[in-house]
């Protein structure tokens, strides 16, 4: 986003590669944020697995 935006500043990048950052932006987030929640549910099957709950 930052990249985009000094590029944008520049006047040699465009609104949509700053939208385009953002979008993508977000889109990592939720994405890390899903892979926590997988790795801690497959972390809890592990357990259960293991007789720990």
């Amino acid at each position: 986003y930052e990249l985009a935006e000094g590029r944008y500043e520049a006047g040699v990048g465009s609104s949509l590669e700053i939208s385009d950052a953002v979008e993508s932006y977000a889109s990592a987030q939720t994405n890390t944020i899903l892979s926590l929640y997988e790795c801690k549910a497959k972390r809890l099957d592990l357990e259960k697995a293991m007789g720990g709950l």
